[in-house]
């Protein structure tokens, strides 16, 4: 089965993102933005995982993932299906993705919009150096993104994220 297809047959089992509001744990946005720090020039890429609620999404997990690229957000079916098992098996249900753009703006680009998986919850992190690192939340919706509210949540007494 190709990257493609495996694609293909996951996105009929996800929920689309339908909140408007993001919530993402402290802890696990310190660690996404450390992530991304240390692949730095290249992208980091991985799942993010949590809870959907009808108003928000709320993201308490990420799983890292190969990119097969330093320069793309490319993530292979096999690597997909690995990450999201290790969020289910921490107790999250799997949101969308993450992935980050060394030297650039923390918004999709043409590729990113045109790869990605319809209403489905993207965080871009972006920034001309690491240091100036920042997140931004998208809903992709016909080829186009809509931002979402981002905002912190203090962090969890329990739960996991890497």
């Amino acid at each position: 089965m190709t990257s493609r297809s495996c694609a293909r047959e996951r996105l009929a089992t996800v929920s689309p993102m339908t909140a408007e509001r993001v919530l993402i744990d402290a802890t696990t946005l310190a660690a996404l933005l450390a992530a991304a720090r240390a692949a730095w020039p290249d992208e980091l890429a991985g799942l993010l995982g949590g809870q959907r609620t009808h108003d928000a999404c709320t993201i308490w997990a990420f799983e890292p993932c190969t990119t097969g690229s330093p320069h793309a957000f490319v993530v292979g079916a096999a690597e997909f299906a690995a990450a999201e098992a290790r969020l289910r098996r921490a107790g999250h249900s799997f949101l969308g993705f993450v992935h980050s753009h060394p030297g650039g703006s923390p918004s999709p680009s043409r590729a990113d919009l045109a790869a990605a998986w319809p209403d489905s919850l993207q965080v871009v992190l972006g920034g001309a150096t690491p240091g100036e690192l920042t997140a931004r939340a998208f809903r992709v919706r016909r080829g186009a993104a809509q931002p979402l509210h981002l905002a912190t949540k203090p962090p969890a007494t329990t739960g996991a994220h890497r």
